[in-house]
């Protein structure tokens, strides 16, 4: 719904409260989920059951790719965000709306961070994916 907005103002508010509510809710779970994995890898290579215990390298498998997200998002996320975030200073202290020049960039940064996003959700993904298998396959061999 961002990118169709006709109000470059309102596309870069709208970009800037999705931001927001997912730096407030979605980066503490995303750390919780990682720190529950971590617990949940140590806990396994400690369990007595040598079949169930050996399974603690899929779970670290797990951890590795939901802390990767971390600097995925530095290096691909963020530097789009700040940009926008740059173009809409940029329209707040201006005449209200950008040029068509700034309007074809927002566009192009709206794109390119729905783009780099996909990563994010692909490693969370992977990583519900890792643990599900991990789960399946230490009740399939009990």
């Amino acid at each position: 719904m961002i990118l169709t907005n006709p109000s470059s103002k309102s596309a870069i508010y709208q970009f800037n409260t999705t931001v927001a509510r997912g730096g407030r809710f979605l980066q503490p779970l995303s750390r919780f989920l990682a720190a529950s994995f971590a617990a949940l890898t140590l806990l396994v290579s400690q369990h007595p059951d040598q079949s169930v215990a050996a399974h603690w390298k899929y779970w670290a498998f797990g951890t590795v790719v939901l802390v990767s997200n971390a600097p995925y998002e530095v290096i691909a996320v963020f530097p789009v965000n700040d940009r926008v975030e740059a173009l809409g200073k940029r329209n707040r202290d201006g005449d209200g709306d950008l040029s068509e020049i700034e309007r074809k960039e927002l566009v192009a940064l709206l794109r390119s961070w729905q783009k780099w996003n996909m990563g994010r959700v692909a490693l969370v993904f992977l990583a519900g994916v890792i643990a599900l298998w991990t789960t399946f396959d230490t009740l399939a061999n009990k």
